[in-house]
């Protein structure tokens, strides 16, 4: 059994998209093992997070953006659950995202960074 971790996005916060994504996590036979922790993201914190091989104007973007109110993050296991987690994310953004930085969702793309980032939000780095 794979677990995968979401991070709702202040847009996605806002919205209350919530209901409309643990049903669609639900239908694919997903558990929502945690969900509802509320984080204040640091910009401490996203540079621990983020690999950026450079600072351009779309990562202060994305660092304002993601700072500007708690994210939300969700805790999913399931079979297959990075791979399902992935297809839930692109359906929500092509209905919600407002751009390249405002688009509702995060989630790792494999297992190695699914760990990871595990472990750098719920377990702060421990």
């Amino acid at each position: 059994m794979d677990k995968t971790i979401v991070l709702l996005k202040p847009d996605a916060v806002a919205l209350g998209i919530q209901p409309e994504l643990e049903e669609a996590l639900t239908s694919l036979g997903l558990h929502c093992m945690l969900k509802g922790v509320l984080l204040q993201l640091t910009k401490d914190l996203i540079l621990t997070w983020r690999d950026w091989d450079h600072y351009d104007d779309w990562f202060w973007e994305h660092v304002d953006f993601m700072t500007s109110s708690p994210v939300e993050i969700w805790l999913v296991c399931g079979e297959n659950a990075i791979d399902k987690v992935i297809s839930v994310k692109l359906a929500l953004r092509q209905k919600y995202a407002k751009s390249k930085v405002m688009n509702v969702l995060h989630c790792p793309d494999n297992k190695d960074e699914a760990n990871r980032e595990i472990n750098i939000f719920l377990n702060r780095g421990s």
